[in-house]
């Protein structure tokens, strides 16, 4: 099953007007979290190793001005995917759904 789509969001690179995903979304879970820029962590880890997921956390973080981390679906029916979101959206999201979502760095460490 793809991500819903963020109502009212673009990507912040160079002015695309691709629609974001929202991530999260599902039977168990009432809402989701919209991502950064729509890469995947994974896909990003594999192509580039964590010197690039760092990169995009970088970007991220800029963009946003608050730390950034890679939220990884642990169950449901998108599982696994993980996108890059503002951090203490996806420690709030992980508390709230315990055991379905992990919050990760670039070296795929969980976040306290």
């Amino acid at each position: 099953m793809a991500p819903e789509r963020c109502p009212g969001t673009r990507s912040p690179f160079g002015g695309s007007s691709l629609q974001l995903p929202c991530i999260g979304v599902s039977d168990a879970r009432a809402f989701g979290v919209c991502v950064f820029n729509g890469a995947d962590c994974d896909h990003i880890w594999r192509m580039f190793g964590a010197d690039g997921v760092a990169m995009y956390l970088d970007t991220c973080t800029a963009e946003y001005g608050a730390p950034c981390a890679c939220m990884q679906l642990t169950a449901g029916p998108d599982a696994p995917l993980s996108y890059f979101v503002n951090a203490a959206t996806c420690v709030r999201y992980r508390a709230e759904y315990p055991g379905s979502v992990e919050c990760l760095d670039a070296a795929r460490a969980p976040l306290p």
